[in-house]
């Protein structure tokens, strides 16, 4: 349940501001923004954005603005806020492999998700066959847990700038994927190897002697084509969309569909979005300059919310396999 509410933000004329709900011994935040078109009686789908390593739920909204693009469109949009990392305002998720405090003391990230939508349920009309996760590096990494490990509640995932780091995925049904990557990702790398470590080198322009440890990644065709397997896609590959310089191509023959979106020479950013950093808004422009140096360009070839929620509205979840939510 919601254990408070402390009132609307300005961002947004229904947004429902630092919703917290205990898990685990820990008070854990979540954002709601509501569309104008949400009555209290209509049930509205629900997209849950989920920020990068380090980031906050008010990082991602700025970056991504998908709370903008849910009351054009008429959903929900939640922005949940990963554990801390006790060292100040920076939270991560934990995706399995990564990241910080949170893959290091194993948080139940996947039960909180669980909980914020027993806590919407419970306040809000939403359509619970209707849940959709989205997220940014280490928040794309707990979309892909979240398909691999709640399947019975999220519908479909579109990750941004990040891969799975299961070791294993055991979905109880296939989850539909659109993945967006930009070639010259410098953090999650599109092909492969050393990934990590721009959390830490962002700080250290800051001033901070934080460390991050970097992993192994598998190339993002690759790690994409290892989850068309498991959603009984054929090995055939079609180019379906090109805008500029995105390139989206489908697997075919799938149990649920499988896309992905090569950004080409796309940093580690957000189409069509924003560096989301509130150093770019203070007169730190060499702070700011090194900030973009390291995530990269933004492609604005194509709007990543208006690809994602076209691709959202497609699929709901399968009636014999909705959502498991206790009374």
């Amino acid at each position: 349940m919601i254990a408070g509410i402390a009132g609307f933000g300005q961002a947004h004329a229904y947004s429902v501001k630092n919703n917290f709900l205990i898990h685990d011994g820990d008070r854990r935040y979540f954002d709601v923004y509501l569309p104008d078109s949400y009555n209290g009686t209509s049930e509205l789908p629900v997209v849950l954005v989920f920020h990068g390593g380090g980031g906050s739920m008010d990082g991602i909204a700025q970056q991504t603005r998908m709370h903008e693009t849910g009351d054009k469109k008429g959903f929900i949009t939640i922005y949940p806020q990963g554990i801390s990392s006790k060292i100040g305002n920076f939270h991560t998720w934990n995706a399995g492999k990564c990241c910080g405090r949170a893959a290091r003391e194993n948080i139940d990230d996947v039960g909180f998700v669980r909980k914020i939508l027993e806590s919407v349920r419970d306040r809000y009309s939403v359509d619970l066959d209707r849940v959709y996760a989205t997220g940014h590096s280490n928040g794309a990494m707990m979309s892909y847990r979240l398909a691999c490990e709640l399947s019975d509640m999220i519908t479909a995932i579109a990750p941004n700038a990040g891969t799975a780091a299961l070791e294993k995925c055991d979905a109880l049904r296939p989850v539909p994927i659109l993945h967006f990557h930009g070639t010259a990702d410098k953090c999650s790398k599109y092909e492969g190897g050393d990934c990590g470590g721009c959390f830490a080198e962002m700080l250290g322009i800051m001033g901070s002697s934080i460390k991050e440890q970097t992993r192994k990644c598998e190339a993002v065709p690759q790690m994409v084509g290892a989850m068309a397997v498991l959603n009984g896609c054929s090995n055939l590959v079609k180019e379906i969309a090109k805008s500029g310089n995105v390139v989206c191509k489908a697997w075919q023959r799938c149990k649920a569909s499988v896309t992905l979106c090569t950004v080409n020479n796309g940093g580690h950013t957000w189409p069509g979005g924003d560096y989301g950093a509130d150093l770019c808004e203070r007169p730190k422009a060499r702070i700011c300059r090194k900030y973009k140096d390291i995530v990269g360009n933004i492609n604005n070839d194509v709007s990543a919310n208006d690809m994602m929620w076209s691709f959202f509205k497609e699929y709901e979840m399968p009636e014999a396999e909705g959502p498991q939510l206790p009374e």
